[in-house]
């Protein structure tokens, strides 16, 4: 054997020995889904990365199969335990155009975290733009239901309030605002009539945030809907700081934790807590006996032990019927779809729509749903 053949199988040994740990990561990650982050520390960064970690372990089976062909293709079968993550994640059919007409027998849900429909940035000269094309961008789609996360009551200094051009100018007689902490909350607005509606506060320490539900009185139906946002992160800085803050009064976090952790820590302190915010939750399905729709900003990912909790006789709106790489999260949004619609296994989708608006920090959720009976 020549010194350069001797060099190349050094080369493929070592490449080929690389891929194991490799591998394994992407073992444990493909089951990121059934693995509690009070338990498995670091399971969390696996959950965000695995469509990294799936693209990285699929180019190394492409490099094994170019090195030693033959029958190594083989090796592409290491990467099937991580299908059940990538279905959560992208859904694979042909993408089809919105119908902006809804069908009669349809109802049409719009779930978006407004980030305070800017009022929070009013310091940018665009922001009374931005928001002008936020509420022609509802107008247009023309929903029957909208939930709202992250929403404040119109500052005293606005010329708009959002409640009232919600009611008087787009049709939404019926609402709901949860008012979790200084005029800020989740709020559901509805064409349909509300018979009922409350919110089920988080069980956690100095968090004011809840579960929203309206109950809805539908073709002569009942019908819950869920609205909620789980605990932000604050992963804008690494370091946090009243600087980066702003007025502490709106903060409704530990702020020692906050001030003396970075993003690592806070994305691990965080998936916990969304864990428990998901038990609640569930547990709040399994009390609803009438069919219901969920809309949040989960702040995790669907490859998350989170999402799974969730998704326990519930039905995907964008799995049933979106397509293509729909991250709903402005940064990183290949990776980020965080904002969602369930549903009860009482409905179908007909068609969902989540446009990539540069408006506020999220991007908007559209579903037309029926019910099947």
């Amino acid at each position: 054997m020549t010194s350069k053949q001797s060099f190349f199988t050094f080369i493929k040994s070592s490449i080929a020995a690389l891929g194991l740990p490799l591998i394994l990561i992407y073992w444990i990650g493909s089951f990121s889904g059934w693995m509690n982050p009070h338990i498995f520390t670091g399971i969390t960064f696996l959950a965000i990365g695995f469509p990294i970690l799936f693209l990285v372990s699929f180019l190394w089976c492409c490099i094994i199969v170019l090195l030693f062909k033959k029958k190594s293709w083989l090796v592409f079968l290491l990467l099937l335990p991580g299908s059940f993550n990538l279905l959560n994640t992208y859904s694979i059919r042909l993408n089809q155009p919105f119908n902006a007409t809804k069908d009669p027998k349809s109802i049409r849900v719009l779930t978006w975290n407004v980030n305070e429909f800017l009022y929070s940035r009013p310091d940018l000269e665009s922001w009374k733009y931005d928001q002008g094309k936020m509420l022609n961008f509802i107008k247009e789609a023309n929903p029957d239901i909208l939930c709202f996360q992250d929403f404040i009551v119109a500052p005293n200094w606005a010329e708009r309030d959002i409640q009232g051009f919600m009611r008087d100018s787009l049709g939404f007689a019926y609402q709901f605002f949860s008012i979790d902490d200084l005029a800020y909350g989740t709020i559901i607005f509805s064409k349909f009539p509300i018979k009922n509606s409350g919110r089920i506060v988080y069980t956690q320490a100095l968090h004011p945030e809840s579960i929203a539900y309206a109950d809805l009185e539908i073709a002569n139906k009942p019908v819950r809907i869920f609205n909620t946002h789980f605990r932000s992160m604050f992963l804008h800085y690494n370091q946090l700081s009243t600087d980066v803050l702003g007025d502490l009064k709106y903060v409704k976090e530990d702020t020692n934790f906050l001030f003396n952790s970075n993003r690592i820590e806070r994305l691990e302190y965080y998936d916990r807590v969304h864990t428990d915010q998901a038990e609640q939750v569930a547990g709040a399905f399994e009390d609803t006996k009438i069919p219901f729709i969920f809309c949040a900003d989960l702040n995790a990912v669907p490859s998350s032990y989170v999402y799974q909790l969730l998704r326990q006789n519930t039905l995907d709106t964008y799995l049933e019927k979106g397509a293509g790489l729909r991250g709903t999260y402005k940064t990183g949004s290949f990776l980020a779809r965080i904002d969602l619609i369930l549903t009860s296994t009482d409905w179908k989708t007909v068609q969902y729509y989540s446009p990539k608006l540069n408006l506020s920090d999220h991007y908007p959720v559209i579903a037309d749903i029926q019910l099947t009976n």
